[in-house]
């Protein structure tokens, strides 16, 4: 049982594993198990489908002829997957000389029992001083570094590389600057989850992003002089004007900041 949620049971107890002494929490994570529940109901509905479409084809006039060994090894290269050969039973019956009827049925009882044990997770650790509670935290949140890792390496945004530098130097301000880039978008990530209700991954919200352009309007006039020019954004959708207003920059170009005494348009 967690400080955090009550309702979660966990098993902890320490073992010798691999030659060293480790902390051992067994828990059961809803989210797996849903995920693990679906995939089973999936899988067994596509071979559900198979099947009958071999029983309906065994008993059609038109039907090969078969040897019981060849029609028993289609049948169970055909239940290949997780739990399926546990959770189908089946059975032939010869009709007539090379003719089979195929029976099958899911197996109700196994299929609760595989339900009962999804979602099981088992972490160990040498950290023997941290609660349950944290052990959980720390190993979930690693899920969040591998999304940060798999963002650095996305070809199109926030990409570490090519770094296109050969001197420690430079090599260690390009990825200061990557960094610093990622964090700046992971802070507006944030703000978009948060404030605009955004569901999409950080790479939709870039491209999301990248949508909304700023138009530069070029006023004619006829007298010499600087030609007048004003900025306008175009058209967006009701998903791009959510996160823009949420993110309060759907005014930006009205009150353009200045660095050291430059505009940032021209």
């Amino acid at each position: 049982m967690t400080k955090e949620d009550p309702s979660q049971s966990a098993y902890r107890d320490k073992r010798i594993i691999w030659g060293e002494e480790r902390t051992v929490v067994v828990y059961i994570s809803e989210k797996l198990k849903a995920g693990q529940i679906r995939g089973t109901y999936q899988m067994l509905e596509n071979k559900e489908r198979e099947l009958k479409e071999l029983q309906l084809a065994l008993l059609s006039t038109k039907a090969k002829k078969y040897e019981r060994n060849e029609l028993e090894a289609k049948i169970i290269n055909l239940l290949k997957g997780q739990y399926i050969k546990q959770l189908i039973l089946w059975s032939l019956e010869e009709i007539s000389e090379g003719r089979y009827q195929l029976q099958f049925v899911i197996d109700q009882d196994k299929l609760q029992e595989i339900e009962e044990q999804a979602g099981l997770r088992i972490i160990m650790t040498d950290h023997h001083d941290w609660d349950s509670e944290k052990i959980i935290k720390t190993y979930q949140g690693q899920a969040e570094i591998e999304h940060a890792f798999k963002n650095l390496k996305n070809p199109y945004h926030l990409t570490l590389k090519p770094q296109f530098h050969w001197t420690d130097q430079k090599i260690i301000v390009h990825y200061f600057i990557c960094m610093l880039g990622y964090l700046l978008s992971a802070i507006i990530w944030r703000e978009a989850k948060t404030k605009a209700s955004f569901n999409g991954t950080l790479d939709t919200l870039l491209d999301t992003l990248n949508n909304v352009r700023l138009a530069t309007l070029l006023e004619d006039t006829k007298t010499r002089g600087r030609i007048k020019a004003s900025y306008k954004l175009e058209e967006m959708t009701n998903e791009e004007k959510q996160i823009v207003e949420a993110l309060s920059i759907i005014d930006f170009h009205e009150r353009r900041p200045k660095l050291n005494g430059v505009g940032v348009y021209i």
